[in-house]
C-alpha cells in the first residue's frame, strides 16, 4: 500500500497566528481610541470643545519659556462676554450654551497652527499668540470682536461683547483682567490695551 499523504487543513497553526495578530491589532486600536477619548476629556471643554484652562496653563508655561529663551514676542488675548448673566436669565441656559459655542467657533476660525485658544471659564475665553506683537494682537482682538458683533446667529440675542489684550507671563492674566474690568467700567463693547497708565488708574 502506498503511504497516505498527510492532509493539510487551511489555517491550523498559521490561521491561529493570523487570528491572534488580528485580535491584538483590534485590541491596540481600541486602546488607542480609549486613550484619545481620555485625552480629549482631560484637555477639552465639554461645551465648546475648545481647550480647557488646565491645558492652556501648561501650554502657556511652555510658550513663556520659549519666548524668554529666544527673545520672541508672546501675546495673550482675554475675551469676556458682557452681561452674560443677564443673557442666561433672559434666554435660559440652553440658548446661553449655544452662544458660548458660537463665540468659541468664531474665536477659533482664524487661528494659526501655533495659536492656542481655550475657554477659560464661564463666559471668558483666552488666546495665546506666539511670536505676535502687541499691535498684531490688538488687530486680531478687534477682528474677533467685530465678527462676533456681526454674526447673524448672535445678533438674535442682542449680546454685547468686548475683549482685551497684552503680553508675557502670569502677569498676562493680571494685565488682561485689568483691561477687561476697565473696558466694562468705561462703557463696555470695546478693546482696551493694557498700559502702565491704565494700571495706575485702576481701582481694585
Amino acid at each position: 500500500m502506498k503511504p497516505q499523504k498527510k492532509r493539510r487543513f487551511f489555517g491550523s497553526r498559521k490561521s491561529k497566528d493570523f487570528l491572534g495578530k488580528v485580535k491584538k491589532s483590534s485590541e491596540m486600536k481600541e486602546a488607542i481610541e480609549k486613550i484619545s477619548k481620555l485625552y480629549k476629556l482631560a484637555t477639552r471643554d465639554s461645551k465648546t470643545k475648545m481647550y480647557n484652562a488646565g491645558f492652556f496653563y501648561n501650554q502657556m508655561n511652555h510658550e513663556i519659556s520659549v519666548a524668554l529663551r529666544y527673545n520672541h514676542q508672546l501675546s495673550l488675548i482675554l475675551i469676556d462676554i458682557d452681561d452674560f448673566k443677564k443673557i442666561n436669565t433672559k434666554y435660559g441656559y440652553q440658548k446661553a450654551d449655544k452662544i458660548l459655542i458660537r463665540v468659541g467657533e468664531i474665536i477659533s476660525e482664524d487661528l494659526r497652527t501655533a495659536d492656542i485658544a481655550a475657554r477659560f471659564g464661564g463666559e471668558e475665553f483666552v488666546l495665546l499668540l506666539p511670536e505676535t506683537t502687541e499691535e498684531k494682537a490688538f488687530s486680531i482682538s478687534e477682528r474677533i470682536r467685530k465678527k462676533i458683533m456681526k454674526d447673524i446667529f448672535l445678533k438674535k440675542f442682542k449680546m454685547p461683547t468686548h475683549d482685551t489684550e497684552n503680553k508675557l507671563g502670569e502677569i498676562l492674566f493680571d494685565q488682561a483682567n485689568i483691561s477687561v474690568k476697565h473696558a466694562k467700567n468705561s462703557g463696555k463693547n470695546q478693546t482696551i490695551v493694557y498700559t502702565e497708565k491704565l494700571l495706575k488708574s485702576f481701582k481694585y
